[in-house]
């Protein structure tokens, strides 16, 4: 086989593969957690997103007001120009 047949059928098989991973997914349409796992965030029904950013949202929360922290001494940071990468 020559190089650009073979490309060719790699680009075509990236294409069915992307086409049949990003359906778009039904709210209530009995949907299998592999479904779920094939598709796309985008592609998933809008419950599923509003559940989603309900449960980062909470939890969230919950680790701010469990895991609470401030600055021992803060005058390092104030008034230095030079560039700090905290971590």
């Amino acid at each position: 086989m020559t190089a650009s047949l073979t490309l060719r059928i790699l680009n075509t098989l990236r294409k069915v593969s992307i086409a049949a991973t990003s359906k778009r997914l039904r709210p209530f349409g009995g949907n299998s957690f592999d479904d779920y796992y094939d598709a796309a965030l985008s592609d998933f029904p809008a419950p599923a997103k509003f559940f989603k950013w309900l449960a980062v949202s909470v939890l969230g929360l919950v680790t701010k007001l469990w895991f609470r922290w401030h600055w021992d001494n803060d005058e390092l940071f104030v008034g230095d120009k030079t560039l700090v990468c905290l971590l």
